[in-house]
């Protein structure tokens, strides 16, 4: 080691201060790419051909981001993520389920990916992540319409039980 020259100050003559700033730097840029990337949608070079990718707002009171594949008009199919996946995880069944004849639609789920709802503090209500309101999430998402702004056949009647025609 003789030679040498050590660049960093080693730990034990940093201050407080020095250690504080040392460590947030890397915190900050993540938190920069983060709040970055969950203002697009995906690009569309990650993902297959006739899959798309795209946010829906006020998805109950958040910004959802979608991936879509398939015709509108046909019986919409909603792939729902388990933990720690995402939308993406779906990107390669779309096709050909869209290709069988569905309209099919993955959503991240509220504080997955780029869907918003992730503003968590230590001492907040975490109901918003109950199964039930994640089951409200994808209702609302499906009355939303989930054809950029227009309702879906199914998306109109989603509401009421008969939306499912059956559940897998």
């Amino acid at each position: 080691m003789e030679g040498r020259i050590n660049r960093y100050k080693p730990i034990a003559t940093l201050t407080r201060r020095e250690l504080l700033v040392a460590a947030l730097v890397p915190v900050a840029a993540i938190a920069r790419a983060r709040a970055q990337s969950a203002s697009t949608p995906l690009d569309q070079a990650v993902l297959p051909r006739g899959v798309t990718a795209r946010f829906v707002d006020n998805v109950n009171g958040i910004r959802m981001h979608v991936l879509e594949c398939g015709d509108a008009a046909r019986p919409t199919l909603l792939l729902v993520h388990g933990f720690p996946e995402l939308a993406f995880s779906w990107r390669k069944v779309m096709p050909a389920l869209a290709a069988a004849g569905y309209h099919v639609v993955a959503p991240d789920l509220r504080g997955y990916g780029r869907s918003g709802g992730t503003d968590v503090k230590f001492d907040d209500d975490l109901s918003p992540w109950r199964t039930l309101n994640e089951v409200t999430d994808m209702l609302a998402l499906l009355s939303r319409g989930t054809t950029s702004g227009r309702r879906s056949r199914r998306g109109a009647r989603s509401r009421a039980p008969t939306c499912f025609v059956r559940l897998c």
